[in-house]
């Protein structure tokens, strides 16, 4: 019920606003690309015993831009189809569907509207911890309306953004039922500027999942099919560091907690931190290094949240305006109650433009999952080749 009410009032937001801007100028712009990519997997499932497949993934994207003076609104559409040459029971149409309104109403105040929904089904590199030798993909509905309001701009002294935002997933299939949420929450964000090029920032969050009930069968005690319903709050405060346009950082610390509705899980409380360095130490040199640590939902029935902490670093180098080079590696591990996961991902490849409508890339990449649990861990080699044509 709650949901429902801020649903309809990002919708009242998004038509009246649409009303007082259709007598501006307007301008239009249209973008349709699809991009059919071949991928090699030797482990799909991406289990300790490998199972290798050969498949094709259709990726068709339209998107629509529209100018309504200084406001814009823009609609995207995201399609993926897939083929498997032996396991046609993983195979998938997924659907994708953004919508956004951007206000620009003075020189410093500004609004947003966003509305998205997907559905189709969970790919199992999305699966957060799952590993089960499932038959079939888990299928996945979601979908997510937010209004966002920013006071100042980024060369302002001060800058203020709030954000409201409600959202609901439903999964079903493989008794995956007990992940179905809908959730509601707010977030603020407050930069002050202390130097020309340096900016201190908080981030306050609280949001509230209200997780879906699952049946639980008769003599199977309280606790078996917990409530993962929970509360969650997060404090976040740092620095923002901008030297030019070739060195860009951000560095956020604080908390993060869950408390739980049922006393059958136990409530997480933990350090949190994100960052994110972006340099150009060369023309056509670009690096980023991003980490971060925060609490996520559980993938895993009965266990409470998983704490996951993340490292990474890309690079990518254009040889030309059309040829480029990138390569990324990261780490990851995932501590929950039952155990915990590492895991290492490395991926090299490069991309050619042809002209301004086609693009073809090459990929390979490999993964090293390993798990305190047994049958959780995996090796997976991946290659992708993929051809893009764009129209717009």
């Amino acid at each position: 019920m709650r949901n429902s009410r801020v649903s309809k009032c990002i919708l009242l937001m998004f038509c009246s606003t649409i009303y007082t801007a259709h007598a501006e100028e307007e301008t239009s712009n249209a973008k349709f690309q699809i991009k059919t990519t071949y991928v090699s997997d030797n482990n799909v499932k991406q289990l300790v015993k490998a199972e290798a497949d050969n498949f094709y993934v259709l990726s068709p994207t339209l998107s629509l831009l529209k100018g309504i003076g200084k406001h814009k609104v823009k609609i995207t559409y995201d399609g993926e189809y897939s083929k498997y040459d032996r396991l046609s029971s993983l195979e998938y149409r997924n659907h994708k569907l953004d919508g956004k309104l951007e206000f620009d109403h003075t020189l410093r105040f500004s609004t947003d509207l966003n509305v998205y929904y997907d559905k189709g089904a969970e790919l199992l590199t999305g699966a957060s911890n799952l590993a089960s030798d499932f038959t079939e993909l888990t299928s996945l509905e979601s979908g997510r309306a937010s209004a966002a309001a920013r006071y100042g701009t980024e060369e302002s002294r001060g800058q203020l953004i709030v954000n409201v935002e409600t959202a609901t997933k439903t999964f079903s299939g493989n008794g995956q039922e007990f992940r179905s949420f809908n959730s509601v929450g707010s977030t603020t964000q407050f930069f002050y500027r202390v130097a020309p090029n340096t900016r201190l920032v908080t981030d306050l969050s609280l949001i509230n999942f209200n997780y879906k009930p699952v049946g639980i069968p008769v003599g199977i005690p309280v606790g078996i099919n917990a409530d993962q319903s929970n509360l969650q709050h997060t404090f976040l405060a740092g620095l923002e560091w901008r030297l030019s346009e070739q060195l860009y950082s951000l560095f956020k610390l604080g908390y993060q907690t869950k408390k739980f509705s049922s006393e059958a899980l136990r409530d997480v409380s933990t350090f949190s931190y994100l960052s994110d360095v972006n340099w150009r130490p060369f023309v056509r040199t670009q690096i980023n290094i991003n980490g971060s640590r925060n609490v996520i939902e559980s993938s895993i029935q009965n266990v409470s949240a998983i704490v996951s902490t993340t490292a990474g670093i890309r690079f990518k180098h254009s040889f030309s305006e059309t040829n480029h080079l990138f390569m990324e590696y990261s780490k990851s591990s995932s501590s929950f109650t039952l155990g915990r996961d590492d895991k290492e991902v490395m991926l090299v490849g490069i991309d050619f433009q042809f002209n301004k409508f086609s693009n073809i890339s090459i990929d390979y990449k490999m993964q090293d999952k390993d798990s305190t649990l047994s049958g959780f861990s995996f090796k997976a080699n991946t290659l992708n080749m993929a051809y893009t044509l764009t129209l717009d």
